[in-house]
């Protein structure tokens, strides 16, 4: 039989090598997103315990579900921002050089005129695009594809159901080994970039911030170009 305080020994043990675990997995990916000049990171596919979670609070964390942080990234991201936020993060950026910003202005106009920088930046500086032939083919089939992907987190939707949006909005048999081939190479550019990220398979991934921001430009020029 074990006294009370050899039981809140063992508690106290216990509770300490549990936050030790929890934050074994977590702190690399929040010292990667230092490393990117990022405020935020994803942490998938890992339940923090309500010890853990009380832990990084003190600490000065804040800790958001996975449909929390969508919700408010896409809902208060604006391109002013995005190009603010390239601007300040990649000098070397036609943004930063040619002046684009106007800091503080959110006015429609402004907002509007930023969509064909921002594309030039994400398409040719950071996915190495050339442009000629019919980009607005590819940008509409990276759309189409982040959405869904987006979705997977947001709205919770079940695998078959992503199967079914890749049949329906991007015209690909998932089960076919050529075009998920090709789907799959998509997968890994954008992972690559920085655009997506994973855990044990491509197949689970999900948008990083900077995946929302492509994203958001992306609906934009699609709403852009839907109007003429």
């Amino acid at each position: 039989m074990f006294t009370a305080q050899e039981a809140r020994n063992i508690s106290n043990k216990a509770y300490k090598e549990q936050i030790d675990a929890e934050l074994a997995s977590i702190m690399p990916e929040i010292e990667a997103a230092m490393r990117k000049g990022e405020y935020s990171c994803w942490i998938y596919e890992t339940n923090i315990s309500s010890a853990t979670r009380t832990y990084l609070e003190e600490l000065g964390y804040e800790i958001i579900s996975s449909t929390q942080y969508n919700k408010i990234a896409n809902e208060n991201m604006k391109l002013s921002e995005i190009a603010k936020y390239i601007a300040d993060n990649y000098p070397e950026s036609n943004i930063a050089y040619n002046n684009d910003v106007i800091k503080g202005c959110r006015e429609e106009r402004y907002e509007e005129s930023l969509i064909d920088p921002l594309l030039d930046f994400y398409m040719h500086e950071e996915l190495g695009l050339c442009g000629c032939g019919n980009p607005e083919f590819t940008y509409e089939t990276i759309r189409r594809y982040l959405s869904i992907r987006n979705e997977f987190i947001i709205s919770k939707i079940d695998y078959q159901e992503v199967i079914n949006r890749y049949k329906n909005d991007l015209l690909l048999d998932y089960y076919n080994d050529i075009q998920y081939g090709l789907l799959q190479f998509m997968m890994y550019i954008l992972d690559d970039k920085d655009f997506t990220t994973h855990g044990s398979s491509i197949d689970g991934c999900w948008l990083t911030r900077k995946g929302q921001r492509l994203l958001t430009v992306l609906e934009a020029w699609r709403t852009r170009e839907d109007e003429k």
